[in-house]
């Protein structure tokens, strides 16, 4: 397993140097925001970053929320957890690339909401899972997505019904005829 993860973080860092490389080149203060499972995994995706030699002119790998990581211009990615979700922006990035770990909807989509902010400076963003193939992430990966997308229509159903009736829901027991 320990074998899956470490190509699994290779991948990961692979790409997310690689969008903030192509973000750069339209944005300057742009890049990259790699999310990690948790915070022991976000310092050892730095530390991978840091040895790919990132730095210099271009940009530096930093973590979220420390030593101004997130407003830094010099930062082209910054890495932070999925449960570490709500709080911040990050809307001078352009991508965001995570693997697959065990979470909810709301910390999925809250995660997304990082750069997804009415002050965003680029017109169009990338969001990127990384799903090992043939793994039990694979698995989870799939389970997550049927829920998300189960969650979606439902959140769309009430919304039609809603409006076909003025704003309102029924009533939790609009079933009871009595």
């Amino acid at each position: 397993f320990k074998s899956v993860l470490d190509a699994s973080n290779q991948q990961l860092v692979a790409r997310a140097y690689e969008l903030a490389c192509a973000d750069r080149e339209e944005h300057p203060t742009g890049g990259c925001f790699l999310v990690a499972a948790n915070a022991a995994h976000a310092r050892e995706l730095v530390d991978m970053l840091d040895g790919l030699h990132i730095g210099g002119p271009d940009f530096v790998a930093g973590l979220q929320g420390v030593d101004g990581a997130n407003d830094d211009p010099e930062v082209g990615i910054v890495v932070g957890t999925i449960k570490r979700c709500v709080g911040y922006n990050l809307d001078r990035l352009g991508a965001m690339v995570t693997g697959v770990y065990p979470s909810n909807i709301a910390a999925r989509y809250q995660i997304g909401g990082r750069l997804r902010r009415v002050t965003q400076e680029h017109t169009h963003l990338l969001f990127e899972t990384h799903v090992p193939r043939g793994t039990v992430l694979e698995l989870l990966h799939k389970r997550q997505s049927s829920s998300d997308s189960r969650a979606e229509s439902l959140m769309t159903v009430m919304k039609d019904f809603a409006a076909d009736h003025g704003g309102e829901l029924p009533p939790a027991d609009a079933d009871d005829d009595d």
